[in-house]
């Protein structure tokens, strides 16, 4: 035998499927807590949220968890998260099962518990279990295509030697990502903090700018359709475009998530239009993403309506600008003020009616409009640099992906 092995994963380590959820197991006399492919990230667990599910002892010895045991996502909507795997150290007390969306790697003898958990770090990020998974909405690795991959092994010593090497590098560079990106959120802060300040002092001074609620100077306003007038059955692969609640970012237009509906019932719908310049409300909100924010519609969007907790707002723009209210409401100021009238007891929400009660400042429009310039260039002085940086930390973590593969599949000599 030589030092160097080249055999199916399965002869270094034991692969099985999770059990199967199924609804006359969510109550039961054994109740566990489990885990699904929500809380495997890539090489980290999320553990926020373990639920639990009926494992009758006999399962229990089957799907029990053991430090070292490395959990590998088998299906996801997206070939780049396919096959997200980590490590299950013990971080929660007790027994600790696993779902059938998991596939568990258990190491054999012949295998170091870390150096397996690498190389699949490796075939995760290089796209090797993508290359074997199978599906069209949902792809799937599968147990099997998984277990006949090759996997290239040294000795067992060499095994750690490895795993060693890339605990203390990997580590070395996951800290100087901490670092810039700390740096970014830095960036960030000053930037918020400097937009903020302006809204502050026209606050503070209500003899320049009085405050005046937002409804005083609509012209329009509508919500999107609602419940089955606008649903995913409706949308299309082109037509008219569904401005929905990811497009509306803090005082920008996020030109993501895209969503279309047939010409013919846009038309159906014109009372919910989108033009460019209008000012576009989000009624909804959640955890970086303040209920109130605003921004203004893109040209090049026509045709297009907004969905439900979308607001569409005309404004009397000789007196209030769009651009002014967008960026106060996406300022923390505004986001602050508008947290007073939220309601909903899951989700921040307002309607369309609480929208008109806001209240903002509406100082003359040359104030306005220095301080939206304001508004801008912090921005953009803040992003220039930030951008610099998200480009240093891709190239890190493109760096650190590299070294992985690069040690475990042996282009690198690590020495046991």
């Amino acid at each position: 035998m030589t030092d160097t092995q080249v055999m199916p994963l399965r002869a270094f380590a034991e692969v099985t499927l999770g059990r199967m959820r199924t609804p006359d197991q969510a109550e039961g006399p054994h109740m566990v807590r489990y885990l699904r492919a929500a809380n495997v990230l890539d090489g980290q667990l999320d553990l926020s949220d373990v639920k639990e599910m009926n494992f009758s002892p006999g399962e229990q010895l089957t799907y029990a968890l053991r430090a070292g045991d490395v959990l590998i996502s088998e299906g996801s909507g997206s070939l780049a998260t396919v096959g997200a795997n980590a490590v299950w150290n013990g971080e929660v007390d007790g027994v600790v099962c696993f779902q059938n969306t998991l596939l568990r790697l258990r190491p054999r003898e012949n295998a170091d518990a870390r150096y397996l958990a690498w190389w699949c770090r490796h075939a995760f990020g290089s796209g090797l279990f993508a290359s074997i998974a199978t599906g069209a909405n949902i792809y799937h690795l599968s147990g099997e295509r998984l277990r006949s991959l090759p996997l290239r092994a040294p000795n067992k010593s060499t095994q750690r030697a490895i795993a060693d090497f890339l605990d203390r590098e990997t580590a070395r560079i996951d800290a100087i990502i901490v670092r810039k990106r700390l740096l970014t959120s830095n960036l960030d802060a000053r930037c918020e903090a400097a937009i903020d300040s302006s809204f502050a002092d026209l606050l503070g001074s209500a003899t320049v700018s009085p405050t005046s609620r937002l409804g005083r100077q609509v012209l329009s306003i509508t919500d999107g359709p609602f419940g089955s007038r606008l649903t995913s059955a409706h949308y299309s692969v082109e037509g008219a475009r569904v401005v929905r609640l990811a497009n509306i970012g803090r005082a920008e237009f996020v030109n993501e998530d895209q969503a279309w509906i047939p010409r013919d019932y846009f038309d159906e719908l014109r009372s919910h239009e989108v033009v460019a310049g209008d000012l576009l409300m989000a009624g909804l909100g959640d955890e970086g993403h303040p209920v109130g924010r605003a921004c203004i519609a893109p040209t090049g969007l026509e045709p297009a309506i907004v969905k439900a907790d979308c607001f569409r707002i005309r404004l009397d723009q000789t007196t209030l600008l769009h651009e002014f209210a967008a960026w106060f409401f996406s300022s923390g100021v505004g986001s602050r003020l508008t947290a007073t009238r939220i309601r909903g007891a899951t989700r921040d929400r307002i309607n369309t009616s609480v929208a008109r009660e806001l209240e903002l400042p509406v100082p003359s429009l040359a104030e306005q409009r220095r301080v939206v310039d304001h508004c801008v260039r912090s921005r953009n002085n803040s992003r220039r640099p930030s951008g610099l940086v998200a480009g240093q930390i891709a190239l890190l973590i493109e760096h650190k992906h590299a070294l992985i593969t690069a040690a475990v599949s042996g282009q690198i000599e690590v020495a046991a």
